[in-house]
Order: C-alpha cells, then sequence, then structure tokens
C-alpha cells in the first residue's frame, strides 16, 4: 500500500489473500468465541454491547496490520 493513500480497513481486509483473511477470521472467533452466535445480529449484539470485545478485536486489527505493513 502506497503511503498517504486511505483505504477503508474493510476495503483493505477483502484485498487480502484468501490465507490471510482466514487467520483475521481465526483471530476474531478466538476473541468473540466459537459458536457463541447464531446469526449476525447476535453477534452485532454481542460486539456492540461489550466494550471489552471491542477493544480486543481493535487491538488484534492494530497487532495484525501494524505487523503486516511493516514487512
Amino acid at each position: 500500500m502506497t503511503r498517504g493513500t486511505f483505504k477503508p480497513i474493510s476495503q483493505f481486509i477483502m484485498e487480502l489473500p484468501t490465507d490471510k483473511q482466514k487467520r483475521l477470521f481465526n483471530n476474531a472467533v478466538d476473541i468473540v468465541g466459537h459458536r457463541s452466535c447464531k446469526s449476525v445480529e447476535q453477534l452485532t449484539e454481542k460486539v456492540m454491547g461489550s466494550t471489552t470485545l471491542q477493544d480486543q478485536l481493535v487491538d488484534m486489527l492494530n497487532n495484525y496490520f501494524s505487523k503486516e505493513l511493516s514487512s
């Protein structure tokens, strides 16, 4: 990625190779919990209702992209 060029995180994730998307997904599942939600709505409520989960997910993304972009 060129310095100074902004992309939303969702676009950046969609442009990652499949193996890296799967790694991010697995990291998120580790944080949120496996099989804990049966729908997107339940997952959204769970994350939006917990600042701890939000902080953990943001930290995971920050760490991932800091390492990825510094490589």
